[in-house]
Order: C-alpha cells, then sequence, then structure tokens
C-alpha cells in the first residue's frame, strides 16, 4: 500500500484505503513479501505536453530536480521540445511524437489514444502516481481512468480555463464540456490560483478536492544566474521587459501601443521569448520607426540575468493562470507592471483585495506593484510614464516585492 504523510502545508487526502498526497510529499513504499521489507521509490508519473519554454514547463522542470531524490520519475510527453535542462538520469517516454497540434479538434480526436498510451505505460511500468498538467494532458489522464487506470491521478490546472476554453467555436465548447465531464475523474485538482479554483467550481461546477498550490519560484536558482555576464543588449537606457510566448493573449501588441505613447523615449522595451505572434509584433515595431527602441532575444535558458539588469517588469496579459514571471521578475529586485486579468497578477500584487478594475483609464497602486485594466493602452502607458518618472516608487516596489 503506498503511504504519503501530512506535513506543513502538504495534503493528504484519503479515498477508501487510497491515500493520495496533492502536494507530493513522500515517504517510501513498501513491500513486505514473506516477512521481509524492502523500502522502494514511489514511481511518479508526470504527464505534460512537452518541455518549451512556458512557466508550467519551467515549474515540472522544477519538480523533476526537487523530487528525484525521493521518488523514481518518469516524464511522459506529448513531442519531443525540451528547451529545459532536465536531471542527467531522467526517464523521457511519449504517448505522441512528431504530432504538434494542441489547439485544435485534431487534437481532440487523438484524446482517446493518448489516454490508452498512458494508461499502458503506466500499467506496464508499476507507477504509483500520474499527475499532470495543462488541459489536453488534463484530458488525456482523465480518459485513461475512465479506461482503467487504477492509480491516484492529480490534475494540475495552469491558466484561467474560461478564457482558454472560450464558447466561439466547436473546439471551445466540445473543451468546455471535456472540462466538466472529464476533471471530476481526478481524485485531486491542484489549481494555481483561487480564481483558477472558483472557476472550475462555479463555471464547470466540478465539485472535488481542491488545494491550491502556487507555482515555484527558485530563488536560489536565480541569485546564481543574476550574476552571469550579458552580451548584446546595453541597459543605459531605462529598459522595460517582458519575459513571455509570444501568443495571442501575452499582450505584445498592447505593450508596443503603450511605449510608444510615452512622452520620453530615452528608454527601451526589451522582449524576451518566441512564438506564433513574434512576426507579427516585429512588423508593428518596424511600422512605428521603433526598432532602435524595442528590442527582441529569443527564448532564454537564463532570462533573469537580463531582468536583474532591467528597470521595470511589464505583464499585458488577457488571461493568466499563475504569472511565475510577475515572481521571478520581484525576485530579481524589479517594480512590477501587471494587467488586472484572471487570474494571479491581483493575488500577487494586490492579496487583500478583491475589486477588478472596469477598464476604466486608470491605475491602482498595489501593495507590491501596479495593476492597470486589460486592453486598455492609455492606462498601461500612464503606468510606464509613471514608473519611469518616479524612482522612488520604484523603489518602494523593489524593496516590497525583492
Amino acid at each position: 500500500m503506498l503511504l504519503y504523510q501530512r506535513q506543513g502545508r502538504y495534503l493528504k487526502v484519503v479515498k477508501g484505503r487510497r491515500i493520495v498526497c496533492a502536494a507530493i510529499h513522500p515517504i517510501n513504499r513498501t513491500n513486505v513479501k514473506k516477512g521481509l521489507a524492502k523500502k522502494m521509490k514511489p514511481k511518479v508519473a508526470i504527464l505534460i505536453h512537452n518541455m518549451s519554454g512556458g512557466g508550467a514547463e519551467r515549474f515540472v522542470s522544477h519538480l523533476l530536480a526537487g523530487l528525484k531524490a525521493d521518488f523514481e520519475i518518469h516524464l511522459i510527453l506529448f513531442d519531443d521540445t525540451i528547451e529545459y535542462v532536465l536531471p542527467s538520469d531522467q526517464v523521457v517516454a511519449y504517448v505522441e511524437r512528431g504530432f504538434h497540434g494542441r489547439h485544435n479538434l485534431i487534437s481532440i480526436a487523438r484524446l482517446p489514444l493518448a489516454a490508452w498510451r498512458t494508461k499502458k505505460y503506466c500499467d506496464d511500468n508499476g507507477i504509483d502516481l500520474l499527475i499532470s498538467f495543462l488541459n489536453r494532458p488534463n484530458f488525456t489522464a482523465c480518459l485513461a481512468k475512465i479506461a482503467g487506470l487504477k492509480i491516484p491521478l492529480i490534475i494540475s490546472e495552469q491558466i484561467y480555463t474560461p478564457s482558454w476554453y472560450t464558447e466561439l467555436d466547436m473546439r471551445g465548447k466540445i473543451a468546455k464540456r471535456l472540462v466538466s465531464w472529464l476533471y471530476p475523474r481526478a481524485d485531486i485538482i491542484l489549481p494555481n490560483s483561487e480564481g483558477t479554483r472558483r472557476a472550475l467550481e462555479e463555471y464547470y461546477g466540478i465539485k472535488t478536492q481542491y488545494q491550491v498550490i502556487r507555482n515555484i519560484t527558485n530563488r536560489r536558482e536565480i541569485d546564481q544566474k543574476i550574476t552571469e555576464a550579458v552580451d548584446g543588449i546595453n541597459f543605459d537606457r531605462f529598459t522595460f521587459v517582458n519575459l513571455a510566448s509570444f501568443s495571442p493573449q501575452k499582450g505584445h501588441r498592447l505593450m508596443v501601443e503603450a511605449f510608444n505613447r510615452l512622452g520620453s523615449k530615452d528608454a527601451q522595451l526589451l522582449f524576451i521569448g518566441k512564438g506564433v505572434k513574434f512576426t507579427e509584433t516585429l512588423d508593428l515595431v518596424s511600422s512605428m520607426g521603433l526598432e532602435k527602441d524595442i528590442l527582441f532575444i529569443d527564448h532564454q535558458s537564463n532570462p533573469f540575468k537580463y531582468l536583474r539588469r532591467a528597470d521595470c517588469f511589464v505583464l499585458a496579459s488577457d488571461f493568466e493562470g499563475f504569472p511565475n514571471v510577475l515572481t521571478e521578475a520581484m525576485a530579481c529586485g524589479l517594480p512590477v507592471i501587471s494587467t488586472d486579468c484572471e487570474t494571479g497578477p491581483r493575488e500577487l500584487l494586490a492579496p487583500n483585495t478583491k475589486s477588478k478594475l472596469n477598464g476604466a483609464q486608470t491605475i491602482e497602486l498595489g501593495e507590491f506593484g501596479v495593476l492597470v485594466p486589460v486592453g486598455n493602452v492609455s492606462a498601461l502607458a500612464e503606468a510606464m510614464q509613471e514608473m519611469l518618472e518616479n524612482e522612488n516608487r520604484r523603489l518602494k516596489y523593489t524593496e516590497r516585492g525583492y
């Protein structure tokens, strides 16, 4: 029998004879045969799309390194994109390889095959606990339970689901029903923010065990990496920085248009990342004649050395789950500006408040950072101008966040 224990903020959930540990705190599994006990590491499988340069993937990379001493970890991927450093002895398996579709109807149609392969891998390798991250892996893992997977299942929801799956197209309508039908099959759901938990419970009607666990910020790693040298970027001017994939919801256009409205151009904006909106953003910058003021660098294994040398971090997302980059930017000593999007920024920057900005052209000076309405160019430009001109405010936020 698998045994897990409660310690500190870790949660123990008991269902019948099964004991599920939501936060993955281990004690050794013991097999007893003919009166002889032999201690073995519990086998845990982590299911995720890939290890590309996203926040959930970074979180998993931290888990792999942090849990290997106590668990035998199997990493199960949907494609072979790996951009984070894995432990040298990491076991990696694939339920799909070569198919990179994540957001279309074909990806939904392929779920039963992925679920069967996941179940077979867990059965064949004696996996004791399955943990999945992000929507399609979560669908797959829950389908595997329906198909007969007997082990405990933990799913981690890393995005504000109602915004990710809108009902404006067939894919969104199907996905909404899949969330409501499949997610209750998990033994426990780990949202990474209170807002995401409320959405699953109220919008989708999912009544199950929840434990909100915010993503890890590895302060030791950041402190080690921020001292590395930087090549190719001059930080003599005031530097706004954004670290995000060039995805539709990340608000790169908003940041470019807001930067263009600044009264002083003795500043620059640095984008770090890659993605489907990169070329479109590059063309927008060129059309505005801002090529010397808005700079681009690709995904970095060490973005922290750039953050440390910048002056202010900007997040302009339409929605998030839990924006790791805000905590990482604050750990690098940066004051931050963020849209007041669902979910996460308000919980981080103004934790004792509940109201949401309603789109008016205003900014909110939160306890740990500045909040602006989603999609509001004027408000974002105002906040950026305030950070550019008000050194005392920057220092206040740096001290509180750092």
